[in-house]
């Protein structure tokens, strides 16, 4: 008899897991889908990287450090749904930098 043994049942059976945890994760995903826990989720996840200002922010004040003054003074940025440029007050940035005709 052959010492190896018989390994043709346990191969199946942990490809037989495998393909029972693949389905359980995707029938989750789709009840989070349909019961709109992705936007719970991305909010959730988007919540560790700061909120749209704060990262507005430090845009504005990275390209006023190297002084782009077309990205800074003209530059549009999205907040929400709202294009705004550096200059606005919402976003207090100091910056010395001028933006007398360059847009």
């Amino acid at each position: 008899m052959n010492k190896r043994g018989n390994k043709k049942g346990f191969e199946l059976a942990i490809s037989t897991l495998v393909v029972i945890v693949l389905g359980m994760l995707i029938l989750l995903a789709l009840s989070l889908a349909f019961t709109g826990g992705f936007k719970k989720f991305w909010d959730t996840i988007r919540g560790y990287s700061g909120s749209d200002i704060d990262n507005l922010n430090k845009i504005c004040k990275s390209q006023c450090d190297l002084m782009r003054e077309q990205d800074f003074c003209c530059g549009d940025k999205l907040l929400g749904k709202e294009k705004i440029t550096c200059l606005d007050k919402r976003l207090k940035v100091d910056c010395e930098m001028s933006c007398e005709g360059v847009c």
